[in-house]
């Protein structure tokens, strides 16, 4: 089985993260969705969360990967700024985040991961 290829994003809007609940899934995630062919990742990055949240960027950095169970993260962190305007395609509510308090529920297995690269050592 050939993984999905999606751009994921640490959206930072007053030093929290931007959580978001896909339609039909009570677990929370980070913004982005999938690579279209021959789009650079970070272009993706950028569209997708747009199309999502319409919030707009003004400065973006690639992390890292992380091979998830079923897609393979090119994760960003982006510091956004705007206001949250779901289109409700896709995404039913969102949740701002500091990372420390309990999360507003459960999350699924790349935000851990998407938090754990900014704290990665780098050699």
């Amino acid at each position: 089985m050939t993984k999905r290829r999606r751009s994921t994003v640490l959206a930072v809007k007053d030093g929290r993260y931007l959580l978001v609940q896909e339609k039909g899934n009570r677990s929370y995630s980070l913004p982005g969705g999938g690579v279209e062919p021959g789009e650079p990742t970070l272009l993706a990055a950028v569209r997708e969360l747009h199309e999502e949240t319409r919030l707009k960027v003004s400065q973006i950095s690639y992390i890292d990967d992380i091979d998830g169970k079923r897609a393979y993260h090119y994760v960003f962190l982006a510091e956004v700024y705007g206001e949250v305007s779901l289109q409700r395609k896709e995404i039913s509510a969102y949740r701002w985040w500091d990372g420390q308090e309990p999360a507003p529920g459960p999350l699924q297995g790349h935000v851990l991961g998407a938090l754990a690269l900014l704290n990665k050592p780098t050699g």
